[in-house]
This record gives structure tokens, sequence and C-alpha cells, in this order.
């Protein structure tokens, strides 16, 4: 199964944890209905489940929300499966590709930026990052920001440097761009930037403990919604 938003992080971590290679995750009993048994001992992933419902109160409908828990086992806890070969895109051209086919308006100046008055992404030329995948990792960042227009997904983005929103909105993109960067094969390099931010974001955590669910979830529709134009160019071709 493929798991997202906030799951992704909690996956991505605890592959980190333990050392992981694959990335490959299941339920005990979706190992067993394939014949694969989870070794003894194996210490399960918690992750969560994100759902709403509706319930009646005093003779009224009523809307709740709620988080379900669920435990998942790496490939690599389990015995009698055989990982097939996982690919990502490596051609740089191919994610130039997934880029175009958004029709956002890229220019050139002298830093990466978004911005939402005339609805346009700026970056500095290639060659002043130290690498390639760095170049596309701050230009899938300032993507992410691009979907949160009023014509797209809708999100706050108009707020100050140091505005609580301000941080929330910078973290969503990171994630997005994170979510982006696994999914078209790039490696998401440390934004000189991120030392400034981080204070911000902290702050965000720690005044909502909710903050890192409702951002991974706001990434994750943003990375489908990127990533829905190459699938619509795709179908018209």
């Amino acid at each position: 199964a493929s798991y997202t938003g906030i799951n992704t992080l909690i996956l991505w971590c605890e592959s980190m944890d333990k050392g992981y290679a694959s990335n490959t995750w299941a339920t005990y009993k979706q190992w067993q209905s394939i014949e694969c048994q989870v070794k003894k001992g194996s210490e399960s992933v918690r992750c969560y489940k994100y759902g709403t419902g509706t319930k009646e109160v005093d003779g009224v409908e009523k809307g709740y929300k709620y988080l379900k828990p669920f435990c998942l086992f790496n490939a690599e806890q389990v015995d009698g499966y055989t990982q097939p070969e996982q690919s990502v895109i490596a051609n740089l051209d191919t994610v130039d590709g997934y880029i175009a086919a958004t029709g956002a308006i890229i220019g050139t100046s002298n830093r990466a930026c978004y911005i939402p008055s005339v609805d346009k992404i700026e970056m500095p030329p290639m060659n002043s990052f130290r690498t390639q995948d760095g170049y596309y990792s701050v230009l899938l960042h300032e993507l992410t920001h691009w979907t949160g227009a009023p014509n797209r997904l809708d999100r706050d983005i108009k707020n100050r440097f140091g505005d609580h929103g301000y941080a929330f909105e910078e973290l969503v993109a990171e994630l997005g761009a994170a979510f982006l960067c696994a999914q078209l094969g790039v490696t998401n390099d440390i934004r000189e930037d991120h030392i400034k931010y981080l204070a911000s974001w902290i702050k965000v955590l720690e005044s909502d403990t909710s903050a890192i669910f409702k951002a991974a979830a706001l990434a994750n529709k943003a990375t489908e919604y990127l990533i829905s134009f190459s699938h619509q160019e795709s179908i018209a071709a």
C-alpha cells in the first residue's frame, strides 16, 4: 500500500532509525495475505488513518473527525517476500517535464521565491547552486507555495516573515518539496535558510501539537495536485 501525509514522515523516520533499505510496508494481515510471515519479535511502527464521520447528538446529525492508529511492518522484517526492483525518475529532463506540465511561470532572479501578487516563481540560475538536484529541490519548494494560490488549493500564503502563518506555510512547502523529491528521484539538499526557519517551525509545533499532521496533509495535497498535471498530459497524449 501507499502511505501519505504524516505517515510518510513516520515511516521515513523509522527507516532512518532502523536502517531499512526497503520502502515497502504493510500490516500483519496484509503480509499474511500474500503468504509472508513477520519475523518473531519484530517491532511494528504505529501510523494513523484520518477520517470523518457523522453521529446523532440530541436528534441532530453532527460531523466529527478521527485518527485511527494501525501498525505496519517493513519488508525487511518479513520472511518469504522478494522485493521488486524499485525505480525512481533519475532523468532531470523528465523532472523538467513534470515542472513544465504545471504551467507555472518561472523567472530568473537573485533569490528563490514565489510572488503571490503576480503569481510567479523566481529562481536564481542553476549554476548558482552546488548541484542540479539542489536547484530542483528549491524549485519544488517554491512550486508547493504556488499551489496555495486562491485559484488552486487556496491556502493562507500572504503572511509576513516571522508570523505564525508564514512559518506554517514554510513547513508545508518544505514537506511538499521532500515528498516531491522522493517521488521524482531528486536529492533534497539542505537549504541555507533552514536554520533561519527552524526556530519559527519549532514555535508552530510547540503551540499546536497537531500542526505537523495538518502541514503534512496539506503538503501531500499539494504534491498530488502538482503530479496530476503530468498525469493529465499522459492521458491527452
